[in-house]
C-alpha cells in the first residue's frame, strides 16, 4: 500500500482535477438543460390550456349553431384570462377568410386585420400554430362552425422576455456551481494527495497525526462537495418554482370554472358524475400534477386523482400535515350562489425529473 502511495505524483492529482472539472462542467450542464426544458415546457402548455379552454367555450356557442361574430361574453372571457397572465399580451378572435378581428382583450385591436399569411394557416390547421410576433411568440387554435368548418382562430399573444430573464439567472447559476465544485473538487484532490504523502513518512507519531488532521479536512471537502450539487439543484427548483406556481393556478382556475358551472346549473358536489375520471384525465395531460383533490366545505375528501399521500409529511409529534419539500399545493374556492360549497387542490412536482 505504502508502494502505491509513494508513488503518486503531483501530476497524477493534476489529471484527476482536469476529469473532475470536466465532469462538473457536464453534470451541472446536464441538470441546467433538464432544468431549462421542464421550465419551457411548462409555459408552453401553460398557454396551450388557456387557449385550449378559451376556444372550449367559444366552441359550445358555434356547435349550437351560433356564428362567430355574434358569440355572447367573448370579450369578457378573452380580457378576463388576459388580465390574470401579465406576460400575455392580447388574446383575440379572427374570422375566416376576412382576417377582421372580432374580439380582442385590447379593445383597440378589434376591428383590425390579420396577416393573411396567419389566415391561411389557420384555415389549414387542426392542432396548435405557433408563430413568432415582434416582441414573443403567439400560438392560435382553429374555431368550428356548426358544420365542423374553420370559421376563425382564437390567437393568444405573449412576451419571452420572462423566460430570458429566467434562461438568464439559470446561466449565471450554473456558472457559479461549476466555478465553486470545481475550487471544492481540486481543494478535495489535493487533501487526499497531502494524506497520501503522510501516510509515508517514516516519523509514525507525527505522520499519524498530521493524517488524522487530514482525513478530517477531506471529509469537510466532501461534505462540501455534495453539498454544492445538491445546491444546483435546489436554485434551479427555486428558479422554476414561479412558473410552476403560475401553471398549477392556471389549472387550478379551468378547472374551477367547469365544476362551478355544474354547482350553479343545480348539481350538488357530492353528485358529479365520473369526477375522479375528469380529475385523471386532467392530471395525465399536465404530468408536473402530482394530484388533485376536490373537497367539501369542511375539507373532507370528495374525488381525488393521483397519490396526495406522497406529497404530504405527518408529524409525529404534534400531528400537523405539512407539505414536502419538492411539492406545490393550490388551493381554489368552489363557489355556488355566493357561498363556498368546497376545495379544489392541485399539487405539483417542482422537479424537472417529472418530465
Amino acid at each position: 500500500m505504502k508502494t502505491v502511495l509513494g508513488k503518486l505524483q503531483l501530476s497524477h492529482v493534476a489529471f484527476a482535477a482536469l476529469f473532475w472539472c470536466i465532469g462538473v462542467f457536464l453534470s451541472v450542464g446536464s441538470s441546467f438543460g433538464k432544468y431549462e426544458q421542464f421550465y419551457a415546457s411548462l409555459r408552453e402548455t401553460r398557454r396551450e390550456a388557456v387557449l385550449s379552454h378559451i376556444k372550449q367555450i367559444l366552441q359550445t356557442q358555434t356547435d349550437m349553431g351560433a356564428s362567430l361574430p355574434r358569440l355572447r361574453g367573448a370579450t369578457a372571457v378573452l380580457s378576463r384570462f388576459a388580465l390574470a397572465d401579465v406576460d400575455i399580451s392580447d388574446i383575440f378572435v379572427f374570422a375566416v377568410p376576412s382576417g377582421k378581428i372580432l374580439f380582442s382583450s385590447k379593445a383597440s385591436q378589434a376591428g383590425e386585420k390579420v396577416s393573411a399569411e396567419r389566415v391561411k394557416r389557420c384555415a389549414a390547421a387542426d392542432s396548435f400554430i405557433r408563430s413568432e410576433t415582434a416582441t414573443g411568440k403567439a400560438i392560435a387554435l382553429p374555431v368550428l362552425d356548426s358544420s365542423n368548418a374553420v370559421a376563425g382562430c382564437v390567437a393568444l399573444e405573449y412576451a419571452s422576455n420572462a423566460a430570458t430573464a429566467v434562461r438568464q439567472k439559470m446561466t449565471t447559476q450554473s456558472v457559479r456551481a461549476v466555478a465553486c465544485l470545481s475550487l471544492s473538487g481540486i481543494l478535495l484532490l489535493s487533501l487526499l494527495f497531502v494524506l497520501a504523502r503522510l501516510c509515508v513518512m517514516p516519523d509514525l507519531r507525527r505522520a499519524r497525526l498530521k493524517t488524522a488532521g487530514a482525513c478530517v479536512a477531506v471529509l469537510c471537502a466532501a461534505v462540501l462537495t455534495i453539498g454544492g450539487f445538491r445546491g444546483v439543484e435546489r436554485d434551479f427548483q427555486e428558479s422554476v418554482k414561479p412558473e410552476i406556481a403560475a401553471k398549477s393556478k392556471t389549472v387550478a382556475k379551468i378547472l374551477r370554472d367547469g365544476l362551478e358551472k355544474a354547482l350553479q346549473s343545480g348539481v350538488p358536489l357530492r353528485s358529479f358524475v365520473q369526477a375522479d375520471a375528469f380529475l385523471d384525465a386532467m392530471r395525465r395531460a399536465h404530468r408536473e400534477i402530482a394530484f388533485i383533490l376536490i373537497t367539501d366545505e369542511s375539507g373532507r375528501v370528495l374525488y381525488e386523482s393521483g397519490s396526495p399521500a406522497e406529497a404530504f409529511a405527518t408529524d409525529g409529534k404534534t400531528g400537523r400535515v405539512r407539505l414536502r419539500d419538492g411539492y406545490l399545493n393550490t388551493a381554489e374556492a368552489l363557489r355556488a350562489q355566493k357561498t363556498t360549497a368546497g376545495w379544489l387542490q392541485i399539487g405539483v412536482k417542482t422537479k424537472a425529473g417529472v418530465l
